[in-house]
């Protein structure tokens, strides 16, 4: 790809990562707003943010994205499919405006979500109807007993759903896969002693978690009875938003994690049969509906990595923190990076900065220090 007549450009760098391991097809959080100096969404020359493109260091690969959420007076939230996040010095660039583009294919087919990623519920949706499965495998979730009421903006990434006891969501299909895979979730709870999602093939061949406060609870168990499970107890009911993820693998190892940390390890030679359906805030023996906002449900084919996982709260919990946003600059420009100064003394110091491009034609650096205007006027 040739981004050279795109208008705007931002560099991203993930300047918080520092897990050692190379993560592949990342699915990370953009946020644009005037996080992002000298950003306009007046700068794109479509109406429907469709001049939009993401593309890796070289700046010849594009990258595939989806929007969660545009909101031109605030905050838009893009995921985009970072190919090799290997350390914190790993980068991508968004550009834009660029007139008479369209929004390209990937942005609403799953491709931003790897053949891994079994099913992904952003919950953007209002009303009755039903939750979108963002994955290219279409395993929607189907309100149960919903009253139209659900839907709400206080999510952790824009919509969210709020469940009162009595609605649920069930998905037809075996949308959990038994040799091994994650699950993870955003919750938010109103109350103690509440399912988040089970599925269940009979007897105690189950996938399920639960939260009865302070414990959170996985059990994760083949046919036999005593599955053993994996409980965390922490201050989760506390009107927050937590990440939850449990992890198995095709041995029966279980792993459950909250917040981007490990909370509980059970070795085990128990696996489980999925059940034909994935049912979220409920589980259909004994059930204790969940009370509580969900949010960014995702089940994936395999176990995530404790970096990936890591990552993935990081980047929605603290997104800045996670992400460099480097200034909207005008494609093809000169670009200079200043850097704080070092080997600083009462009578010298070293100024230290880069130039990076010098855009299309020959570019002049001048340096200039001083008190006048922080440094921009020469003394």
């Amino acid at each position: 790809a040739d981004f050279s007549s795109w208008g705007r450009t931002a560099k991203l760098t993930f300047t918080g990562y520092s897990g050692g391991e190379t993560l592949t097809n990342l699915p990370v959080l953009v946020v644009f707003s005037t996080n992002i100096t000298n950003f306009s969404y007046a700068q794109f020359a479509s109406s429907s943010n469709a001049d939009l493109r993401f593309a890796d260091s070289t700046e010849t690969n594009e990258l595939s994205y989806e929007i969660d959420t545009w909101d031109t007076n605030g905050a838009s939230f893009v995921w985009v499919q970072v190919p090799r996040l290997a350390t914190s010095s790993t980068y991508i660039r968004a550009f834009w405006n660029k007139a008479g583009q369209s929004a390209p294919a990937y942005t609403t087919n799953g491709a931003t979500w790897s053949a891994n990623h079994r099913a992904v519920w952003h919950f953007r949706e209002t009303g009755t109807a039903t939750r979108r499965d963002s994955t290219s495998n279409s395993f929607s979730a189907s309100p149960q007993n919903y009253e139209g009421d659900e839907s709400t903006n206080a999510g952790c990434l824009g919509g969210a759903d709020y469940l009162d006891g009595t609605d649920t969501l069930k998905t037809s299909g075996t949308v959990v896969s038994g040799a091994g895979g994650s699950i993870s979730l955003w919750m938010k709870s109103g109350a103690s002693g509440r399912d988040l999602y089970n599925t269940h093939s009979g007897g105690w061949n189950q996938n399920t978690l639960w939260f009865n406060a302070p414990a959170l609870t996985c059990r994760i168990s083949d046919s036999t009875p005593n599955p053993g499970d994996v409980t965390y107890s922490g201050t989760l009911l506390d009107n927050a938003w937590h990440q939850v993820v449990v992890t198995w693998t095709a041995g029966g190892d279980r792993l459950l994690y909250t917040d981007g940390a490990l909370r509980g390890w059970l070795g085990s030679t128990k696996t489980f049969t999925p059940g034909a359906d994935f049912e979220i805030g409920y589980k259909s023996w004994t059930p204790v509906n969940w009370i509580g906002m969900l949010d960014e449900i995702r089940v994936s084919s395999v176990p995530q990595s404790s970096n990936w996982v890591w990552s993935t709260w990081m980047s929605t919990a603290s997104n800045t923190v996670f992400t460099g946003y480097g200034e909207a600059l005008v494609n093809g420009g000169p670009s200079i990076e200043n850097r704080s100064p070092t080997n600083v003394t009462w009578t010298s110091a070293f100024l230290n900065g880069s130039l990076v491009s010098t855009g299309l034609a020959a570019a002049t650096v001048s340096l200039y220090w001083g008190t006048n205007a922080g440094g921009t006027i020469a003394s």
